[in-house]
């Protein structure tokens, strides 16, 4: 489904959507793909052994926040004018709604490793870069 020239649906029934895209920005639903929550899976692959991730280590680091699954502030993103913003937002603009439950403390502090670690400059460029 195309909504306007700028949205376009995928839609898995007529409450679920698998993916949705905004110009040239695709969102994916990505536990219609996989059995297991994304951020279990990239658990048990930092487990597993870094060196086998030869391309995302020549292109991201070795570091650890690079095998981490990122967090984002979906709820606190209401208009286009946040992709500017120069710094992250209080943890309490993380909250899931959807799970009703705050951010722990330790995702937080690793959000803000990630910023200062790629050196991002705003909003924009972590929603393109790392999440």
């Amino acid at each position: 489904m195309t909504y306007g020239d700028d949205v376009t649906v995928v839609p898995l029934n007529g409450q679920k959507y698998m993916q949705f895209e905004v110009g040239k920005l695709r969102f994916l639903d990505s536990f219609q793909f996989m059995s297991t929550p994304l951020d279990e899976l990239v658990s048990l692959l930092h487990k597993s052994d870094k060196d086998q991730f030869v391309h995302t280590a020549k292109y991201l680091g070795n570091d650890d926040v690079v095998f981490a699954k990122g967090v984002y502030p979906y709820s606190y993103m209401t208009s286009r004018d946040k992709f500017a913003e120069t710094q992250l937002p209080p943890i309490e603009a993380f909250h899931d709604n959807l799970k009703d439950e705050p951010l722990k403390q330790e995702d937080y502090d690793r959000a803000q490793q990630t910023w200062s670690h790629f050196g991002i400059q705003d909003f924009k460029q972590i929603t393109i870069t790392i999440f």
